[in-house]
């Protein structure tokens, strides 16, 4: 999973873990050792643990299988083993999402054969491998995180008591003995955390969060890996894990501006969105606008359930998901560069995970003002204006 700049005897300056347990190595032909260790200074790295994801996902582009994001209990898998592979011994992670990191969770789920090719993972194989101390030192040392446990059968270690804050830097090489080299083991990965407050809208000075909106606990995130260049094809990709208001609502807001997506004549606009919470809410409501503030604030609304359920939006007592949506030209409201959705009838505090995918239209080249993009809107079929948030 993880890969750094640090070397296998910068463990050694760690600082003494609170409680270890973990099995004797002896005990497994395979044995792994993660090492998580800071890194000095902040910003990119040679990777980061949001990059990391990046998979080739074109093929779920809209059906909203696995994003493949950092986000809080979301799946990574890869491949580690002996012998590990050198050129990943000198790449320095950074956090790059917008979460603290407050841990790592690790299971052997099989075999694998090429630590640069997690599709080489046969889940289920038997394998003899385990997690435990490999360089003799009796320990697995971490400077990050205070704690970690083993499973009784040495296939799932957990690091916990620490934090990784935006823009910090640490390591996670993956040290690795067999006696029947070369033996590798397929992986599950994934990381524990709470969104950052550098997420809330208000922490960025967004007007979102402004007198007269004033939407003080939303969210404000930008989308993964950009839109697109200005003139091609756009592609909008978000996700992570987000918390209820203490009126049991969420407000979260994608922003791409100052770049804009407008959509032309013979060009269309398609998206998914999902959001999913742990209990039954059956009174639940949905709304979704786009809009942007390049210019005088101007939103549209695009999905009410609290007026009527779109044909493409699916819902549950735990969810709704809004499957392959699609605006031409007449439907789209013209250059927008946010994207609002707001979940309301939660428990205060309750996660809830999001999901969006959308592609399509254009990536415009210069902002565009809304005075003339407003001109033509009357007859839209599937979006009407409102001057900003009504809540």
């Amino acid at each position: 999973m993880c890969r750094t700049s640090l070397s296998s005897s910068s463990k050694f300056f760690t600082l003494i873990v609170a409680t270890m347990v973990f099995p004797i190595a002896a005990n497994a032909q395979l044995t792994i050792e993660p090492v998580f260790n800071r890194i000095e200074g902040t910003g990119p790295g040679e990777a980061s643990v949001g990059t990391r994801f990046i998979v080739n996902h074109e093929q779920e582009r809209l059906g909203l299988g696995p994003l493949w994001t950092a986000i809080p209990n979301e799946i990574f898998s890869y491949v580690s083993g002996d012998p590990r592979n050198p050129g990943l011994d000198g790449l320095a992670f950074f956090n790059d999402t917008d979460y603290n990191i407050t841990g790592f969770g690790l299971e052997i789920i099989g075999t694998g054969t090429d630590t640069d090719d997690p599709g080489t993972i046969v889940r289920g194989a038997p394998i003899d491998a385990m997690f435990g101390d490999v360089d003799g030192d009796g320990q697995i040392l971490s400077d990050i995180f205070a704690n970690h446990t083993i499973s009784a059968d040495g296939r799932r270690i957990d690091f916990t008591d620490g934090l990784i804050q935006p823009g910090e830097r640490y390591s996670g090489i993956h040290l690795a003995s067999s006696p029947n080299t070369p033996e590798f083991a397929g992986i599950d990965s994934w990381i524990t955390g709470t969104i950052a407050d550098s997420a809330l809208c208000a922490t960025q000075g967004d007007p979102v969060a402004q007198s007269p909106y004033n939407l003080v606990d939303a969210y404000c995130i930008d989308p993964m890996f950009g839109i697109g260049a200005p003139g091609e094809a756009s592609s909008v990709t978000s996700a992570g894990v987000f918390p209820a208001n203490a009126d049991g609502v969420l407000d979260l807001f994608v922003i791409w501006e100052p770049s804009e997506i407008d959509v032309a004549d013979g060009e269309a606009f398609t998206y998914s969105s999902q959001l999913t919470w742990g209990s039954d809410k059956p009174d639940a409501v949905l709304k979704e606008w786009a809009g942007n503030f390049n210019g005088d604030p101007v939103t549209y609304m695009i999905t009410n359930t609290a007026d009527s359920d779109p044909a493409e939006l699916v819902r549950t007592d735990s969810s709704f998901a809004i499957n392959e949506r699609t605006f031409d030209a007449s439907q789209f409201p013209g250059a927008v560069g946010r994207y609002h959705v707001q979940i309301s009838g939660l428990e205060p505090g309750e996660l809830v995970t999001f999901r969006k995918l959308g592609t399509g239209g254009h990536v415009v080249p210069e902002p565009n003002q809304f005075g003339a993009t407003l001109c033509g809107l009357t007859g839209l079929l599937l979006l009407r204006r409102r001057n900003r948030l009504d809540r």
